[in-house]
């Protein structure tokens, strides 16, 4: 369930350090957040599934201070075959966006190390080719629609 959070025009990622727990991952940068969705049985539908499994994923792995005007909104779905992690994981990808006040924080600083970055950084090949498929798949799209 990969989320990105944006801020004016600036996209917040994170790099995993090597103290996460999906061992493929270390040393990629992200675009936004994300995780597992887990079940959630007293919900009435899949909206509620995805809008509870991403506040969880918020509050495990940032500090949103400011955050309380955010909007949410599902874009679509990733699926990436190409690799071990994507061969075994079907995204749910929604977008986030921030108060220009709101600040955010990474929780888990031993693990993750997070900035902002505007799309055209995103898209420099020195920063897009460390990127997770999905977020470079994520930044496709929002190039695309950002034009």
């Amino acid at each position: 369930m990969p989320s990105f959070i944006r801020k004016g025009d600036d996209f917040f990622t994170y790099k995993r350090l090597g103290g996460g727990g999906e061992e493929r991952l270390h040393g990629k940068m992200s675009l936004g957040v994300g995780g597992h969705m887990n079940q959630v049985p007293e919900a009435k539908d899949f909206a509620s599934v995805l809008a509870e499994n991403l506040q969880r994923e918020l509050n495990e792995e940032l500090v949103i201070k400011g955050g309380d005007e955010m909007t949410i909104r599902t874009v679509g779905l990733i699926n990436d075959d190409a690799n071990d992690v994507g061969k075994v994981h079907i995204g749910v990808l929604a977008m986030i966006d921030l108060p220009l006040s709101a600040q955010v924080e990474v929780r888990e600083k031993d693990k993750l190390e997070g900035k902002w970055l505007k799309i055209d950084a995103l898209s420099e090949d020195e920063v897009y080719q460390r990127l997770e498929s999905w977020s470079a798949f994520a930044v496709d799209t929002l190039q695309s629609r950002l034009k």
